[in-house]
């Protein structure tokens, strides 16, 4: 092979390379821009996760964990405890006898975060104060006890 067509096939080589690339370019041209719309689409689509929770204290509550506290420090335990069916005309029936509620009694509501549970049972002598929270369907109580005593609800529907 002669210098000079060496040279020819060498810049025939160059001119298929530079076509190529050329190709390349312009697809980057194109995909660049479909894929920034995409990803702004998906960005932007965001997906409905408000769920609306019934925050009354009226209701059926199931109880799904109790605070446990052998004395000094505490924590939550799942239970598959009490339902409790709060009634519009304050009073309420439970499904346990021997729980902080008794099987029925009536709520005095002190204030928006405190209750007074009056037990209609001979196990109970006298009313417990409690404190409470409804927050995102969760209903936490707080027993007036030496260890620290709680329940948390969620309502059925």
């Amino acid at each position: 092979m002669s210098l000079s067509s060496g040279f020819l096939f060498y810049m025939q080589r160059l001119t298929n390379l530079s076509s190529h690339l050329f190709k390349l370019s312009d697809m980057r041209n194109l995909i660049l821009p479909a894929v920034a719309t995409l990803l702004v689409l998906i960005i932007s689509c965001k997906k409905n996760n408000d769920k609306t929770y019934d925050n009354t204290l009226q209701g059926t509550w199931k109880e799904y964990q109790s605070y446990v506290s052998p004395g000094a420090g505490g924590e939550w335990k799942n239970v598959n405890g009490i339902t409790v069916t709060l009634n519009t005309d304050s009073t309420y029936t439970s499904t346990d006898e021997y729980s902080a509620w008794g099987k029925s009694g009536k709520l005095t509501e002190l204030t928006d975060s405190s209750f007074i549970i009056n037990v209609n049972s001979n196990s109970f002598i006298y009313p417990r104060h409690c404190r409470y929270t409804i927050k995102d369907g969760v209903f936490e109580v707080w027993y007036n006890c030496i260890e620290g005593c709680g329940s948390r609800f969620r309502k059925n529907n």
